[in-house]
């Protein structure tokens, strides 16, 4: 389990913030909890937080609002993954807090081994400066020379192909999630881990095995959780392909 991880929960519920800070410390973690939406965007700024837990329901700025204000001063940079801490689990509340931004859930009442499990389950895929980001350069570099570093347009069109991939799997992921269909779910999941691996989009890959496996176990809940950090790894890649190509660009004309 990841310790000592630096957390910001925005709660203006003083019995839910006091138990949730409690749970936390004792899982080994430091936290900075404040009381509304504005100050969980103005901590945001100020500090790099590992991790925030955002209530839904704040006066004033709500968990959502908050949410978009901290993706939007994020600015396309290092992305802070936000879990939302809420007593609604019906599938509009699981679509409004992707559409803001949100990662994952917590739900309502919850107790020590779930606040603990959220953690784990996202550990693996934590967004941070430490990794690759959207493609592992030296991955990327050995595939690059794999398909021949004197044709990089080459390499630069499977890269485009699995953008591409990527933004229908998402969809058909998406529809079998809304039908309740598993194994479909792992079949496209496992389709785009391997071509992800290669060129060294290691987040995604590590995205699509966990989907792969909780489907395979009929774990629906947690490839939905897997699938909510989808679409943050998806554009770190589409970031990290646009990069490659200018620089390739930039080499040709030079």
């Amino acid at each position: 389990m990841a310790r000592d991880l630096h957390i910001l929960l925005a709660d203006d519920n003083t019995v839910n913030q006091k138990v949730l800070t409690h749970m936390l410390r004792r899982l080994g973690h430091r936290v900075d909890a404040v009381g509304t939406g504005l100050m969980a965007v103005e901590h945001a700024a100020l500090h790099a937080y590992d991790l925030i837990f955002m209530d839904m329901m704040m006066p004033g700025i709500d968990g959502l609002e908050a949410t978009r204000r901290i993706r939007t001063q994020e600015d396309g940079k290092r992305r802070t993954p936000i879990v939302a801490v809420t007593a609604n689990v019906e599938r509009t509340d699981e679509r409004a807090c992707a559409e803001a931004g949100m990662d994952a859930f917590l739900s309502k009442p919850f107790t020590l081994d779930q606040v603990r499990n959220t953690l784990d389950r996202f550990a693996a895929h934590r967004f941070n400066d430490n990794e690759s980001g959207g493609l592992n350069p030296s991955i990327l570099k050995a595939f690059v020379e794999t398909m021949g570093a004197d044709d990089i347009d080459f390499a630069i069109e499977i890269l485009g192909d699995l953008l591409t991939e990527g933004n229908k799997v998402r969809v058909a992921i998406q529809e079998s999630l809304d039908s309740d269909v598993p194994h479909r779910v792992a079949q496209h999941a496992h389709s785009l881990k391997s071509a992800a691996a290669v060129v060294g989009a290691q987040q995604l890959a590590g995205i699509c095995q966990t989907m792969e496996r909780a489907a395979k176990d009929g774990r629906l809940d947690d490839v939905r959780m897997a699938f909510s950090l989808f679409d943050g790894a998806l554009n770190l890649v589409r970031r990290d392909v646009e990069a490659f190509r200018l620089r390739h660009s930039q080499s040709a004309q030079g």
